[in-house]
């Protein structure tokens, strides 16, 4: 597993670029060129713990 810390993400993605991908992203999703898949919900019962996919 590779772990990132917040300074690590903010060099990699500056926030001037995140939100320039978002709004070709966002673009992209509301002209039906993009699919956003629905969240899977996996139980982990012998923790009572649920994760998101």
């Amino acid at each position: 597993m590779f772990v990132l810390n917040a300074r690590d993400v903010r060099r990699a993605l500056p926030m001037r670029d995140a939100i320039q991908a978002m709004k070709q992203a966002f673009r992209a999703f509301s002209a039906g060129q993009a699919e956003v898949p629905l969240r899977g919900r996996l139980s982990i019962p012998p923790h009572q713990a649920v994760t998101l996919t």
